[in-house]
């Protein structure tokens, strides 16, 4: 019992960089700087998690500060307590505590930027989330809010987890592909 009382958290960052939107890249590397500054007794255990080969590089350049890498497939192998953040539901891990992500409502403000498809695909998403995630978390409170307007049936936890202003000197890694985000 005094060891599983004193067992660190095991949370895993899924991180996805694919060369068009930074702005998630950034996202995970605030959550990861904001692990690793708290106080090393207080510190969980932090897995990076990749969905695509694209992805593993970035996420191995970054292995140097984190228990370990790993595919978000091997969540519940890692024994992993939370998996944080998933943004299809398909990619949610079997066995593991997870958290949603739903950046924005775009489609619904600025329409012009999407087309039918993308708009469809986009509100079809982010109901599944809204009704399928334990939680659900959103970048401001005007996405929380747009998240109750239009889905008043939602049946997960909502939350607000705010984009910190800027990233330490650890993150992103000065190397490959990441490195030109920066």
């Amino acid at each position: 019992m005094l060891e599983e009382e004193s067992r660190r958290l095991r949370i895993g960052l899924v991180l996805r960089s694919n060369g068009v939107w930074a702005g998630g890249l950034h996202y995970v590397y605030s959550w990861l700087e904001a692990l690793i500054a708290l106080p090393a007794a207080e510190r969980p255990d932090i897995f990076l998690l990749y969905t695509s080969p694209e992805t593993r590089a970035d996420v191995e350049a970054l292995g140097h500060l984190v228990s370990g890498c790993a595919h978000l497939a091997a969540a519940a192998q890692l024994g992993l307590d939370f998996v944080y953040p998933v943004k299809e539901i398909p990619e949610a891990p079997s066995g593991v505590a997870w958290g949603g992500w739903i950046v924005d409502w775009q489609q619904r403000h600025l329409p012009d930027m999407f087309s039918v498809s993308e708009h469809v695909m986009r509100e079809f998403r982010y109901g599944m989330m809204l009704c399928a995630a334990p939680i659900v978390a959103h970048s401001s409170e005007q996405a929380l809010n747009d998240a109750l307007r239009w889905h008043p049936d939602v049946k997960a936890e909502l939350r607000v987890l705010h984009f910190r202003a800027s990233i330490g000197k650890e993150v992103p890694p000065q190397s490959g592909r990441v490195a030109a985000l920066g």
